[in-house]
């Protein structure tokens, strides 16, 4: 809708008539004349509102615009005139929420003025197939819900087009590699494993290597394999070294109930898509409950980032709401979103640690992160780090992207500075005053070891 366009059509006349009904009619919110008229091409409902001014006067309020994909309303209370693109309910003043919606109390001009308004609404209905402006309603519920429907749909186009968006983002992701599920299977999961055993039917099963033992009086025996454990005794809940993979592990009797045998964790993969560097966090669980012989795989990915050369962009999966009707939520990609203080997430649904992975970094090669010493940073700095983050992957490239001259203390050997710098920020801005003015002497000493 053209602005200008719309301003050169001429201003209402306030009739002699407005004064008499302001007194016929008491608490009257104002007076409603409608006509219609071609604008652009295009036919328009143009809806006149006028109110009391005192106690005798009657002047222009507003006038609303209706066209078939848009509205928008002149508004000419204030000393300037303004354009408007609320409700006729709010910016009338008798609507407080969407749950509150008070008598309008209006006046029509003319019962001619009531026609036109209804008339138009029913042709726009038919025209955009729209299932709202029924028959049956006031004048000023048609204008409602012509609204509302218009609101609706550029609420869809939007949310259309920032998940278009989304999607050409999350295009850039490629297939997981072939091998993830068995690395998921043995590393992942390595250390969420069992011996479940049954002393009445003299078996033990652990489910890390997948052999199977015969129980015995003096121990636990294997009959193919010479692999044999006399010195411990299989105990309910209790570790148990297994006598062929040698990792100790819980024990657990297989006549014990199994409903919280469901283990949880996670893994994080980079990739890589021409310069940018593709973080992944995926959410795995390991099912015992059912059949603990061939437990259930099941994942789910949550979190990715995007590391271009300028910018990081973080996405979620969650539910995304698409319209204003509670029934419009849709589970996709989305943009984070924030979480008061009481949000206390299960595992399910935030990492408390994860599993990398990638084991050779060169992939980062010919990328934004190929100068960021990655592989020196995990391999020297990581392991001394007490309590690590499960997001360790996209802080030391955030802390990369915000204090690139990282890759000089990280090719020079200064871990320990790199780990201040990485755990405290407050020590980086010292740090960068120190290499900017050439000047490492108090750097080497105070970070030398003693």
């Amino acid at each position: 809708m053209k602005k200008k366009e719309l301003a050169s059509i001429p201003k209402p006349i306030v009739k002699k008539e407005y004064q008499k009904l302001r007194t016929m009619f008491k608490d009257m919110r104002g007076i409603i004349q409608a006509e219609c008229r071609e604008v652009s091409g295009e036919e328009t409902l143009i809806i006149n509102c006028f109110r009391p001014k005192g106690k005798k006067r009657v002047e222009l309020w507003f006038r609303l615009f209706c066209q078939k994909e848009d509205y928008i309303t002149q508004y000419f209370s204030d000393k300037k005139v303004k354009w408007r693109t609320g409700a006729f309910d709010y910016i009338a003043g008798y609507q407080i929420s969407d749950w509150c919606r008070m008598e309008g109390k209006w006046a029509l001009a003319s019962p001619q003025d009531e026609d036109i308004i209804i008339e138009f609404m029913r042709k726009w209905r038919k025209k955009t197939k729209s299932n709202r402006c029924d028959a049956g309603y006031k004048f000023d519920d048609y204008i409602y819900a012509y609204q509302a429907d218009i609101r609706d749909r550029k609420l869809i186009a939007k949310h259309q087009k920032v998940c278009g968006e989304i999607d050409a983002r999350m295009d850039l992701f490629p297939e997981l590699p072939d091998d993830y599920q068995n690395f998921i299977e043995h590393t992942v999961f390595d250390e969420h494993n069992y011996i479940f055993y049954s002393r009445k039917q003299k078996w033990a099963y652990c489910t890390r290597c997948g052999f199977e033992y015969e129980i015995r009086k003096d121990g636990v025996y294997h009959k193919k394999i010479p692999v044999w454990n006399n010195k411990e005794k299989l105990r309910h809940n209790h570790d148990f070294m297994c006598p062929h993979c040698g990792k100790w592990i819980i024990a657990k009797s297989a006549g014990m109930g199994r409903g919280q045998l469901l283990e949880i964790n996670w893994s994080t993969i980079i990739q890589t898509n021409g310069s940018n560097v593709l973080v992944r966090y995926i959410c795995h669980t390991k099912d015992f409950r059912k059949d603990f012989r061939h437990p259930e795989f099941n994942s789910r990915e949550l979190f990715r980032t995007i590391h271009t050369p300028k910018n990081v962009e973080d996405y979620e999966m969650g539910y995304y709401k698409m319209g204003r009707d509670s029934d419009s939520y849709v589970y996709r990609w989305r943009d984070p979103v924030g979480h008061g203080w009481g949000w206390n997430p299960s595992e399910l649904q935030v990492p408390r640690q994860t599993v990398l992975y990638n084991t050779d970094f060169g992939l980062l090669t010919d990328t934004c992160m190929k100068y960021s010493c990655f592989d020196i940073f995990f391999e020297k700095v990581v392991p001394s780090i007490r309590n690590s983050s499960p997001w360790i992957v996209d802080q030391f490239f955030n802390l990369y992207h915000e204090y690139p001259f990282v890759e000089q203390v990280l090719k020079l050997g200064w871990y320990s500075m790199a780990k201040e710098m990485f755990v405290d920020k407050r020590e980086i801005q010292g740090v960068k005053r120190q290499i900017e003015s050439g000047d490492f002497s108090k750097l080497i000493s105070a970070f030398s070891p003693p």
